[in-house]
């Protein structure tokens, strides 16, 4: 199969055994690859009673056909189950990880079981070996990476956990050379599995890209970009200064820097409503205006230690711990608006990072000037098909959307980098196939309306920038618009039957 290796490493932590498989050619055959694959894999491999901490857990790092394939603009998918929700996570990367990977000769990289005693996995091409970490237990992202470089040599792509990840902090994320698997809580499942790190080299098997060019290059997400994004329009603190260190410190420490300070935005708020006071943060004054404090909060969290213990998990936990009459998705969704300011969005359900204004560029051809009632629900499909299905095919999203790659062009890229031949509303229905999986496992989770939401970020966003698809900031009828537009079930927020039988997953309809 052009662009795909057929093979897959899985790695049992419990047994210590590892083997290499072929693809599974009915996944590939309906979900492509990357997202896809992953989101497979947890809804027929992983028991849908498995817990996010379970060793039944799976944590997959997952290639598409085009990873490797389009210089500069490869991306990588990690899915598992998310502890943040127990519902689906997932999270990509854009850069060299998942090239290394796919030239090592994987397509997917997929770890279950948990170790008894730290370690870290070894790839180097054909080699590959589970490795002891006790030694590099306890220190931070940075140590961590230079402890494996020093024993493996530079040219080894390295993804590890910090102190956050080790000690189950739902905040913790996985750390690369070049970025962060964010938003879902993917460090503290590594941390679960008493996994430190994966080392990764790969240098055979490379491929040519096809030719095509691009007006602009692709640049990385930058953590600290991230960080003070977020951050500069919340706290009167000094950017160049305060807000440096707060980023070092969700560096060295893997906690999701985007969603650290939107849990410290909203306590902060629960503080100046006297609904938590220093009582409940360890003698802590959370205003905004105290950088000292912030910067306290966030080493505390990191390190789980004192007042971070209460908030290492997020708002939600945060609230049980504190005996806060709660609701998860509104929590969700106090979070949700504000990481839509930031210019790497959330993870959660609706996925606001797939919902971003800057995407309505790429699909202008497909919609024109809309004038429907249902013109919110169908752009917002079209948005979610399109960012997922980037994230199957293993390309960068922020290089696509930034050179206002079309569906036309994603049709014409697969077809050039698989050899495939395939009608753009096929390819996209793979898509919808992805997004439907998901819906699916996560309703047998416990998932339905209640816990959907679509942004008031967003509406805001599109409402001024697209006046002609001006909509209401009611998001409860934009989310009806959605449902409507996918053929979803209004109350139970997954596709009706008559649309699981059209995109031919009859086989799941008995499990609903």
């Amino acid at each position: 199969m052009k662009g795909y290796r057929n093979c897959v490493l899985w790695v049992n932590l419990s047994t210590g055994t590892i083997i290499k498989k072929s693809l599974n050619r009915s996944y590939i055959e309906k979900f492509i690859g990357g997202e896809g694959y992953g989101s497979a894999l947890l809804w027929y491999e992983v028991p849908y009673t498995t817990h996010a901490f379970s060793p039944r857990n799976i944590l997959s790092f997952n290639t598409g056909p085009l990873t490797g394939v389009l210089a500069n603009s490869s991306s990588t998918s990690v899915v598992f189950l998310s502890p943040l929700s127990n519902w689906t996570g997932a999270s990509d990367i854009d850069g060299q990880l998942g090239t290394s990977l796919k030239h090592a000769g994987y397509d997917s990289l997929v770890i279950e079981g948990a170790s008894e005693t730290p370690t870290y996995l070894y790839i180097d091409n054909d080699i590959v070996e589970l490795r002891d970490a006790s030694r590099i237990w306890g220190k931070n992202t940075i140590e961590t990476m230079d402890t494996i470089k020093s024993e493996t040599g530079d040219d080894f792509k390295i993804a590890c956990i910090g102190q956050a990840g080790e000690r189950l902090s739902r905040l913790a994320c996985i750390l690369t050379d070049e970025g962060s698997f964010a938003r879902a809580g993917s460090g503290s499942v590594m941390g679960c599995k008493k996994l430190k790190a994966i080392a990764l080299k790969g240098y055979k098997g490379k491929t040519s890209s096809p030719k095509i060019s691009f007006k602009n290059d692709f640049v990385p997400f930058d953590i600290k970009h991230g960080v003070i994004s977020a951050l500069k329009n919340k706290y009167d603190i000094d950017l160049s200064k305060d807000i440096s260190i707060a980023a070092h410190y969700t560096e060295i420490y893997g906690i999701d820097p985007i969603l650290t300070f939107a849990t410290i935005s909203e306590a902060v708020k629960w503080y100046n409503k006297g609904i938590i006071s220093t009582k409940d943060t360890g003698g802590i004054e959370f205003r905004y205006e105290n950088a000292d404090a912030m910067l306290d909060i966030i080493k505390k969290i990191g390190l789980r230690e004192g007042s971070g213990e209460t908030f290492a998990d997020g708002l939600y936990y945060a609230a049980l711990k504190l005996g806060l009459d709660c609701n998860f998705g509104q929590i969700g969704n106090n979070i949700l608006d504000m990481v839509l300011d930031t210019p790497e969005g959330g993870n959660y359900h609706i996925g606001s990072n797939t919902i971003s204004s800057e995407i309505f560029n790429c699909l202008t051809s497909e919609f024109g000037p809309e004038t429907s009632e249902n013109r919110t629900g169908k752009l917002l499909k079209a948005m979610r098909e399109y960012h997922m299905l980037l994230n199957m095919l293993g390309i960068s999203s922020a290089s696509m959307i930034k050179n206002n790659v079309t569906p036309d062009d994603i049709t014409e890229l697969y077809s050039s980098g698989t050899g495939i031949n395939i009608d753009k509303s096929e390819l996209f229905e793979k898509s919808e196939r992805v997004l439907s999986l998901q819906r699916a496992l996560n309703y047998k989770k416990g998932f339905n309306r209640k816990n959907d939401y679509i942004p008031c970020t967003f509406l805001k966003t599109l409402s001024y920038f697209r006046p002609e698809y001006k909509t209401s900031l009611c998001t409860d009828r934009a989310l009806t618009s959605f449902y409507e537009a996918c053929c979803y079930d209004e109350n139970k927020a997954i596709p009706k039957p008559s649309k699981f039988l059209e995109l031919g997953m009859d086989d799941m309809l008995d499990e609903l």
